[in-house]
């Protein structure tokens, strides 16, 4: 059956989320919502741009909260976009997402092209992010702040509607969240404030593809074994 679907079902669920602008000529920025489709992504269970839990406060334990952190990447550490040692991988990634957006039918050299323009911004986005070393010290990190607090210091991103659409409740301004990024917060806004829309929404469903492999059909499946 999943031979028999291929990538059907994937562009029906891609066109509900507003399309993915590598697939669709007519793709529109002005109806593109970065923070209201990275808040439906996880949903799905992806953690892309803003990564948020609910865990444990590490300083009462007995109180689930919810957290918010840096972004995880496609490959596991920012320093496999950053250190040349690492060169072969991250080509190794551009091979792999290249093959996958050429079996969603566009062009092997558009695919390429694409590729290109997604890694750069995953790039951007890895020297934004602090290392592994400056994190160490997660008490450092630790800023325990209301939903209202965290909009005046990063009035970029609006966590209540964020949350909102996750939780599809009412949030309300005086709930307080663990914030261990804040910084990263402030630069991802400015990160997006000069990226074209397109390439944002390129790498945030690039993202959100690559973790649909596993229900596609052998093509897909053939691709990601190769690059893992």
């Amino acid at each position: 059956v999943i031979e028999k679907r291929g990538i059907e079902p994937l562009l029906e669920l891609l066109k509900s989320l507003g399309s993915w602008p590598l697939l669709d000529s007519n793709w529109d920025e002005k109806n593109f919502d970065w923070l209201k489709l990275v808040a439906n992504l996880r949903k799905y269970n992806n953690d892309i741009l803003i990564v948020e839990y609910v865990s444990a406060d590490i300083q009462n334990s007995n109180n689930n909260i919810i957290q918010f952190d840096q972004t995880s990447l496609g490959l596991p550490t920012r320093d496999y976009f950053l250190k040349p040692v690492n060169e072969k991988y991250l080509n190794s990634y551009r091979n792999f997402m290249t093959k996958v957006i050429n079996l969603m039918n566009v062009d092997i050299y558009e695919a390429s092209d694409f590729a290109d323009e997604i890694i750069e911004f995953e790039t951007n986005l890895a020297k934004i992010m602090s290392s592994q070393q400056d994190r160490t010290n997660i008490s450092v990190l630790y800023q325990k702040k209301t939903l209202a607090e965290l909009q005046v210091e990063i009035p970029g991103i609006d966590f209540i509607r964020y949350l909102s659409i996750v939780q599809e409740r009412t949030v309300h301004g005086n709930e307080k969240v663990i914030m261990f990024a804040k910084k990263y917060m402030q630069q991802l806004v400015k990160l997006i404030e000069k990226t074209e829309p397109s390439t944002v929404a390129n790498y945030i469903l690039w993202r959100f593809v690559r973790h649909r492999a596993n229900n596609l059909d052998n093509r897909f499946l053939e691709a990601k074994q190769k690059f893992y």
